[in-house]
């Protein structure tokens, strides 16, 4: 699964999520095994990065970007139980961009 969401004050945040499907006692479960969300506000600079694609375990990285300059401000590795949902990802970007503002 893969796309953009163009959110307010000319953000942008491109999803990519890899999928498995596993049918257990007759219900089938859909499961993401790897994520990349990636943000940043059109013309300038990433606001922030969430992926477990590039790893080859089971790491989950954050960074958080100041999107007016691209210093980098906050780089850490996280479990996956700690991995945000997308609604999560989208409230953060908007926290960042108002941050920076």
């Amino acid at each position: 699964m893969a796309g953009h969401i163009y959110c307010l004050k000319n953000a942008v945040v491109e999803v990519e999520k890899y999928l498995e499907t596993k049918r257990t006692g007759g219900i089938r479960r859909v499961r993401a095994y790897l994520y990349r969300y990636a943000a940043w506000v059109e013309g300038r600079h990433p606001v922030l990065r969430y992926h477990n694609i590039h790893t080859a375990d089971d790491d989950y990285h954050h960074r958080v970007f100041n999107w007016r300059t691209g210093k980098e401000v906050l780089r850490e590795t996280l479990e996956r139980s700690q991995f945000p949902t997308l609604s999560e990802v989208l409230d953060e970007v908007e926290q960042v961009v108002e941050a920076f503002e």
